[in-house]
């Protein structure tokens, strides 16, 4: 639950034509038990599959 606010800003940066070129088809990601946290988003354009990151330092998408 912790989470819901992070998560729901990362997803919705997906759609936004001002912070994407692109919006992204599909995001990945990985859970770790540990920290009981989500990292390692990345994403996947949908019109051209460029490959995205997201960059937690600074709150937005970057091409890999």
């Amino acid at each position: 639950m912790d989470q819901i606010r992070h998560l729901t800003g990362i997803v919705g940066q997906m759609m936004c034509s001002e912070i994407m070129a692109e919006p992204l088809g599909q995001i990945e990601t990985s859970y770790d038990r540990r920290t009981d946290r989500r990292q390692g988003f990345r994403g996947i354009g949908l019109a051209d599959k460029k490959e995205y990151v997201f960059d937690e330092n600074f709150f937005r998408w970057k091409t890999l």
